[in-house]
């Protein structure tokens, strides 16, 4: 019986296909160009910032992928101010947040999210997020609260936060922990094949792939249920046991 229902974030959530990340990564540099223009820190080029922080970027985003851990943007921009030798009041929290808020600014709900999440709450079901992003927790919580949905949420388990990434079982382990659930007793509602199907599958949670797009699926993940829509999530069919007060 399924007592949580977790969804990953983007492409499931809010969308992707809104976004030139390009633009948007370009943005947030040139906000800590302007932000360096304002302090009168000179030495520091548009092009040797851009530069040094997409060669550390890349070399921590090779270990990531290969050990299913997260990036730390942090010591990505612990390493730039040390490398430009940046005033000691110049914070990697800083840099961070100026180079995410264009993303963070761009997000937008699927049609499909607001009443979802207000069915499962009216249920009492627990309900929360389960997501890959190397944007400060900190950050994604606010982007919810603007979006309207953070009160829904029970649980919001950010890769950045937590140091693993999807598909690694951490994620899956932690979050049936905080909800003090077994894993049979979770779903998780996701659009990427490998981290959120394969990944709680592999976790013995229940996996529902959401397909908006009409992709073609590898025959070797298997999904225990394929939506095209959170409209047709049949939330009032799966045996509800109302969460502890």
């Amino acid at each position: 019986m399924i007592k949580a229902i977790l969804f990953d974030f983007g492409n499931t959530l809010v969308r992707h296909d809104n976004l030139d990340w390009k633009k948007l990564e370009r943005a947030g540099l040139y906000n800590h160009a302007g932000f360096f223009e304002k302090r009168g820190i000179r030495h520091v080029s548009l092009k040797a910032w851009s530069e040094w922080f997409t060669r550390f970027y890349a070399e921590q985003e090779a270990f990531a992928k290969k050990h299913l851990v997260e990036i730390d943007v942090y010591r990505i921009f612990r390493s730039l101010i040390e490398a430009f030798h940046l005033p000691a009041d110049v914070t990697p929290e800083a840099l961070a947040a100026m180079y995410y808020q264009p993303i963070c600014q761009s997000r937008i709900l699927f049609d499909d999210v607001q009443e979802t999440l207000k069915k499962i709450q009216s249920q009492e079901r627990h309900c929360g997020i389960i997501s890959n992003s190397v944007i400060p927790g900190s950050m994604v919580r606010s982007v919810l609260a603007q979006l309207g949905i953070l009160e829904y949420l029970d649980v919001v388990l950010i890769s950045s936060e937590i140091g693993y990434r999807k598909p690694h079982p951490r994620m899956f382990e932690i979050a049936a922990t905080r909800l003090a659930l077994k894993p049979k007793e979770m779903m998780l509602v996701g659009d990427h094949p490998e981290d959120d199907i394969a990944g709680a599958k592999k976790s013995g949670w229940t996996a529902v792939w959401l397909n908006r797009t009409g992709q073609k699926l590898s025959g070797r993940i298997k999904p225990d249920m394929t939506l095209s829509s959170l409209n047709a999530l049949p939330v009032d069919t799966v045996r509800v046991v109302k969460k502890a007060k």
